[in-house]
């Protein structure tokens, strides 16, 4: 796999659990290298002040579009350690040529340098005041897309949690979850990249409390069927079979179906975790396909405003 190989050669086959969070924030940006440009996609750049410290947010638009664009909020993965716009702006670009939505993307403060729950928190925080400035940068803000890969499929779930929690009433209407760490107390059973030390040093760079990992916003998928069935808007869950959260990801599926939340999944056959994501994979069959799910599925909950 192009990926693996990629990574292999930038760590000289060593675990990741080897370099520090600074140095994976670093070798993360080496894969995703070279950085694409897309002019047909303007960008701007915003510092958002939120109570647990300021966000860097982009918006990304469609340059023709104005007016009138609904949004997709993105929140990106890395373990809560790395990860970032310019490591993610293939994906960005595709999601908004191929939906013809916006994105907004907050850069949450990484961890260990903040802990749980501050970049949920962050991330509530500063899709509550794009929703209230949202109409002056010319986006819809009736009805609310939330989207994220690994670690920050667990960040939207647990927004999704707090918005009822708190009474909030942020209409979120899908929730779009990819390969997400749904369960952070669960085993990490598959998947070619499975390195439970790796995980570990993640979790420990995020928590500060080991107590905190089985909160329902800190563990999602830990909810039961009334809680689910309370808190979670329809959702699309896209997994891999070579995923390491495989087997939380099925179980998260299976509890929002038992809970008659509308649920759809699909799982990448032979992919590697976050294959979207990856220079070296993104590009291949598997991920186009599960691209093409993935933009469709948004384009038709937007398009439905029954």
């Amino acid at each position: 796999m192009a990926t693996l190989q990629s990574i292999g050669s930038i760590v000289n086959g060593r675990p990741f659990s080897d370099f520090s969070a600074p140095k994976q924030r670093e070798l993360f940006q080496k894969v995703q290298l070279p950085r694409p440009s897309n002019p047909g996609i303007s960008v701007s750049e915003y510092m958002i002040n939120t109570s647990y410290g300021d966000v860097n947010t982009f918006f990304y638009k469609p340059a023709r579009q104005k007016q009138d664009v609904p949004f997709i909020y993105y929140v990106h993965g890395g373990g809560w350690i790395f990860g970032g716009a310019a490591e993610y702006e293939a994906f960005i670009f595709d999601l908004v040529s191929r939906t013809g939505f916006a994105v907004v993307f907050p850069e949450y403060t990484f961890a260990p340098e903040k802990q749980y729950p501050v970049q949920q928190e962050q991330c509530l925080e500063v899709l509550q005041y794009v929703v209230k400035v949202g109409s002056e940068h010319g986006l819809l803000i009736d009805r609310l897309l939330l989207g994220g890969d690994s670690s920050g499929g667990q960040l939207i779930a647990a927004m999704s949690i707090l918005n009822h929690q708190r009474s909030l009433g942020l209409p979120i209407v899908h929730q779009m979850m990819i390969h997400p760490y749904i369960d952070v107390t669960a085993e990490l059973r598959t998947g070619v990249m499975r390195d439970p030390a790796w995980s570990e040093q993640q979790l420990s760079a995020y928590f500060s409390v080991v107590e905190d990992r089985s909160s329902i916003t800190a563990a999602p998928g830990r909810m039961n069927i009334e809680q689910a069935k309370q808190y979670m808007p329809p959702s699309t869950v896209i997994m891999s079979d070579q995923a390491p959260f495989k087997e939380q990801d099925e179980a998260s599926v299976r509890l929002l179906q038992s809970a008659d939340v509308p649920c759809g999944a699909i799982t990448a056959f032979g992919s590697i975790h976050a294959v979207e994501i990856f220079s070296g994979s993104r590009d291949g069959p598997t991920a186009q396909l599960a691209m093409a799910a993935i933009f469709g599925t948004l384009r038709n909950i937007m398009n439905d405003r029954k």
